[in-house]
């Protein structure tokens, strides 16, 4: 029943925003953008110093409610672990740390949408269509790279067995030419 309850508690947390992520699809992608690729690409974007001095000043607040967050979501996590050593778990306790639990995780949430929105809000139109191309180039990239691996680990025609179907690989009977 233990390890049962951890696994459920695994999944919930490593839900990500928990909108189709874990499919390999979410919703929101393709209408925001990450921090990271926005810094990686500053240059090609343009970036001026108002949005770039914004986007860090929004980054280390972020980082820092994060944190906090963070250490606060360990503590609770491992309240509810202790409830769930219990040869009988009581439910209503349990249930009642789950929910701070998932309040929490719904804080952590919420705060990486926020960045991800108010940096979106701050680029003008023409970098947040640099940014999807890079993206969409991007994504170009890895399936082809994708494609080319898999097509490196099938075994090569050479490397296959032949199957005998000429009649000259098969040996004749003796006293027939």
């Amino acid at each position: 029943m233990k390890k049962v309850m951890i696994g459920i508690l695994l999944m919930v947390f490593n839900m990500g925003l928990g909108l189709g992520q874990n499919s390999g699809t979410d919703p929101l992608q393709s209408h925001l953008f990450s921090a990271e690729s926005i810094m990686r690409n500053q240059r090609e974007l343009g970036l001026d110093k108002e949005q770039r001095t914004y986007m860090v000043k929004q980054i280390q607040e972020t980082q820092s409610e994060y944190t906090s967050l963070q250490w606060k979501l360990q503590d609770e996590v491992g309240t509810l672990s202790g409830l769930l050593e219990n040869a009988e778990a009581p439910e209503r306790d349990v249930l009642r740390q789950l929910d701070k639990v998932l309040d929490l995780e719904k804080a952590i949430k919420r705060s990486h949408l926020l960045l991800a929105v108010r940096m979106k809000n701050r680029l003008t139109e023409e970098q947040r269509t640099k940014l999807r191309e890079f993206r969409d180039a991007g994504r170009a990239q890895r399936i082809n790279r994708d494609r080319t691996q898999r097509r490196q680990t099938r075994p090569r025609t050479q490397d296959r067995p032949q199957s005998r179907t000429r009649a000259q690989d098969f040996p004749r009977p003796s006293g027939s030419r």
